[in-house]
């Protein structure tokens, strides 16, 4: 799917107007226009320095995954890699593994890795469960932290985190059950009497 008629920012500057100190940002995009996200945004400061993040999407992997997202659900502008470097020197990666979720027939992020430099990639956050509308009710948060996320109005927006437990637990061990379903129903706070 390529865009026929397309103005897409190459550069800009951007001036602090307290520190008066400026940088120059520039952008590149995929060839054949297959998304109209940036493929790399370079900014030079005016100390000489230049920064660049590189982004990889689901259009640029090869694996039937990503082949699956971008072809058969039109998820062409789906960030799966970005890396960041300074003078060309790479300084960290990161990826973001997708899953396929049969409930909703549709692709989630499970796994946030990261590395600085040339190290292995290690998990920063881990989608460990979505509800049956795409909302992620567990993560895991550098491995080790779990968090449990509640939503309310219709399961439109979160309104709590709560640390140290999963959802699961939450509903189940701690006997929230029916305490959840209703904040997860309910249009406001005056519907839970």
């Amino acid at each position: 799917l390529a865009h026929s008629s397309v103005c897409l920012l190459k550069s800009r500057t951007v001036t602090d107007n307290v520190t008066g100190v400026s940088r120059v940002e520039s952008f590149t995009y995929d060839s054949l226009y297959r998304n109209l996200k940036p493929k790399s945004v370079t900014r030079t400061g005016s100390d000489g320095k230049v920064y660049r993040t590189d982004y990889e999407y689901t259009i640029d992997r090869t694996d039937n995954l990503c082949d699956s997202m971008a072809n058969m659900y039109g998820m062409l502008d789906q960030v799966v890699g970005e890396r960041y470097y300074c003078n060309d020197n790479l300084m960290s990666t990161k990826a973001i593994d997708y899953v396929y979720n049969g409930e909703t027939d549709w692709f989630y992020p499970k796994y946030i890795r990261s590395a600085l430099q040339g190290n292995p990639l290690e998990e920063d956050i881990h989608f460990a469960r979505y509800d049956d509308k795409g909302n992620i009710l567990t993560l895991v948060e550098n491995a080790t932290d779990t968090v449990a996320l509640v939503w309310g109005y219709h399961s439109q927006y979160p309104v709590a985190q709560i640390k140290g437990v999963s959802h699961e637990r939450l509903r189940t061990a701690w006997g929230l059950e029916s305490l959840l379903t209703s904040i997860e129903s309910c249009d406001d706070s005056s519907e839970m009497g």
